[in-house]
């Protein structure tokens, strides 16, 4: 995929939730391209919510809940309204998102 694709983009103007997997999301088809999410990223089992900020230098985050197939996408959206909080009026998360499930197999380390 070329950069020039995406010259004319706009930027995202606010914070974003985007949804899917980057062959039916544009938004998320640029990020993959920009190497903030791999082929790994889009599981066709558990769940995968995280956070991506200021992807485009504009100040502006991306809540990504990613799958590949819409039922993965509904589960990470139901892990995502358990996260966010509402304070003073606002929805907010308190910190970055990496939910992750099943976790990767990181191969045996055992020392035996």
């Amino acid at each position: 995929m070329d950069e020039a694709l995406f010259t004319d983009a706009p930027r995202l103007g606010r914070h974003v939730i985007a949804l899917g997997h980057a062959a039916n999301n544009q938004l998320l088809r640029r990020l993959h391209y920009l190497r903030y999410l791999t082929d790994r990223d889009y599981p066709a089992t558990g769940l995968r919510v995280i956070s991506v900020h200021n992807p485009l230098g504009d100040g502006f985050n991306v809540i990504a809940v990613l799958g590949a197939t819409p039922a993965v996408v509904r589960r990470g959206l139901k892990r995502l309204a358990q996260k966010v909080v509402q304070r003073d009026g606002a929805w907010l998360l308190d910190r970055r998102l990496h939910e992750i499930e099943p976790l990767p197999d990181a191969g045996d380390h055992s020392t035996a």
